[in-house]
């Protein structure tokens, strides 16, 4: 997931043919998680289908990483960390890659 990133949610004052979207944009994994908890989606067409739908985002897309996921994802950067690195701090350097 590369950052930063749109994400977009209907009502808003964007208009397009099939409604109006708003547009939010998020600097990293960390205010990704809150936004789609909070209700934005990944894309414009998420967004309107949910508004005229009444849905709202997928409850798996809300949970913050694990920590094994960010080891996970780390090692897949070759990001290089070890037990003492903070969940914070590792967060912020996978975000940064």
């Amino acid at each position: 997931m590369d950052f930063p990133r749109s994400l977009f949610k209907s009502p808003g004052d964007q208009w397009v043919g099939g409604g109006s979207f708003a547009i939010e944009h998020v600097e990293d994994l960390a205010q990704y998680h809150a936004a789609k908890k909070a209700g934005w989606f990944d894309s414009v067409p998420e967004a309107l289908e949910a508004f005229r739908t009444g849905k709202t985002a997928e409850p798996e897309d809300n949970a913050p990483p694990t920590r094994a996921e960010m080891e996970q994802r780390a090692k897949e950067l070759g990001i290089k960390f070890d037990g003492r690195t903070t969940d914070a701090a590792l967060l912020r350097k996978i975000s940064e890659a």
